[in-house]
This record gives C-alpha cells, sequence and structure tokens, in this order.
C-alpha cells in the first residue's frame, strides 16, 4: 500500500508495504452471510462509553474509492490540540462486491491502512470514522461494525443511504434527527446535517453508544463542507466511479 505526500494538511507521509490483494476471501455468498452473523454477535454497543470526552479526543475518518481493482484510501487525523495529519493511499483489491456483504470487501484495507498507521506513527485515534454503516444494516453488521470488532476500536458509520427498508422521517431543519429502529432496537439516526440536503444515516459499529455516535457528527457540522459528513481528504488518483 502506497502513501502519497498531500499538500494540504501540515503533516503527511510515505508508508509503503501492504496489498490488499492478499486479502480474498474465497467464501460463498452464503458462508459469508453466516460470517457476519456470527460477527454481528460479538459487536458491542454500550449505553455509554465515554471517549467523547477523554482528554487529547482524537479522531480518524477513512473513506475509500474504487476505479477497477484499484483503491484509493483517504485518512484523516485530527485531535483535540489542532493537529491535522492526512494520509493517502493506492492498493489493489481483488475482492468483489456482493450487495449486503460491503464491509469483507473494504473493510480489510481500512484495517491494514489503520495498523499501518499506529505502527509507523504512533498514531492511535479515540474513534474511527468510516463512510458506511454500523449495526443499521439487515444483518446488524455494516462496514463500521467489522472495522470496530476487527481493531477491537470505538467506529462509527455515517452514511448517505439506508439499508434497512422504511427509514424513518426527520425534520427539513438543519441538525434535525430521528432514531432509526430494527427489529425494536435502536441502531442508529437519520441526521440531517443541513438544510435543503437528503439526510445521513449515523450508526455505531462497535464500542460507542449510538448517542454519541449521533452527538460525534452533531460536532462535526461546521467542518461538513463540499459532503454532507465530514471529508477525511479525497483519495487522490483517477477519479472512480461512484460506490
Amino acid at each position: 500500500m502506497n502513501f502519497f505526500l498531500s499538500p494540504i494538511f501540515a503533516r503527511s507521509y510515505s508508508i509503503l508495504g501492504y496489498h490488499a490483494k492478499n486479502l480474498i476471501l474465497p467464501m460463498p455468498h452464503a458462508s459469508l452471510f453466516a460470517l457476519q452473523k456470527q460477527m454481528a454477535a460479538a459487536c458491542i454497543i454500550p449505553a455509554q462509553s465515554g471517549i467523547l470526552g477523554q482528554e487529547g479526543f482524537s479522531w480518524l475518518s477513512l473513506d475509500s474509492q474504487y476505479s477497477g481493482n484499484q483503491v484509493f484510501i483517504g485518512g484523516f487525523y485530527q485531535n483535540q490540540q489542532g493537529q491535522q495529519v492526512r494520509f493517502v493511499a493506492q492498493a489493489e483489491n481483488k475482492m468483489p462486491y456482493y450487495p449486503g456483504l460491503f464491509c469483507f470487501r473494504e473493510g480489510p484495507p481500512l484495517r491494514a491502512f489503520v495498523k499501518q498507521i499506529a505502527l509507523q506513527y504512533g498514531l492511535r485515534p479515540h474513534l474511527i470514522v468510516v463512510d458506511g454503516h454500523g449495526t443499521a444494516h439487515p444483518r446488524a453488521l455494516g462496514l463500521a461494525a467489522w472495522l470496530g470488532i476487527e481493531l477491537q476500536m470505538p467506529v462509527l458509520g455515517c452514511a448517505k443511504k439506508s439499508l434497512l427498508p422504511k427509514p424513518p422521517e426527520v425534520g427539513l431543519e438543519a441538525g434535525a434527527a430521528s432514531p432509526v429502529l430494527h427489529q425494536g432496537q435502536l441502531v442508529g439516526y437519520v441526521w440531517r446535517s443541513k438544510s435543503q440536503t437528503k439526510p445521513l444515516f449515523v450508526s455505531a459499529g462497535h464500542l460507542l453508544s449510538q448517542e454519541e455516535a449521533l452527538a460525534f457528527m452533531q460536532g462535526q457540522k461546521r467542518k461538513i463542507s463540499y459532503s454532507r459528513y465530514p471529508a477525511p481528504g479525497r483519495p487522490t488518483g483517477p477519479a472512480p466511479p461512484g460506490k
């Protein structure tokens, strides 16, 4: 995985040495669905984690885009002291996309990305934010939940579309939020970050409460620019098609 220099933020780095093609899962769909349900049972959503109030709180926003088998990953590390570090990576990922099994394609490269940043630069965020779902998923294991379990770190997902049928209505004003229930359980919130924009779907993935996931995103509202969610710094390279 190659990390390229970005001039936008104060610090950036180059890292070499990882190829996502080694992480292909040679399993039929039925086995992946079964594994997804098994992992969901290990997901922990506490009533309150307390991480948002920790001294020196830091977070890492992640996003990725694809062009064929090439994945472009952007990571934006920030902390309360104002430190900002941008990481950008490109790697090959031959794991195909299967509807509802997105976590098995996108998760392994993001896991390696986070581990490499921690290993090489000692950056270990309190929270990871991904463009995807947490427990607001038909089998309760979206990308944020998968990544949280694999890393044993708090992760939340913020997605632009719901995977659950009949998501609740939400007010038109900026900041409006409505709880999302699935099988009688709170699995996230529909949240409108700005007026006159489509709402976002926020859900905890692991080691974070649903209320804390929403509170974190609400605290980021002034940092939302060209996107409806806090941009981690878009990956460089050829413009891939939409996910």
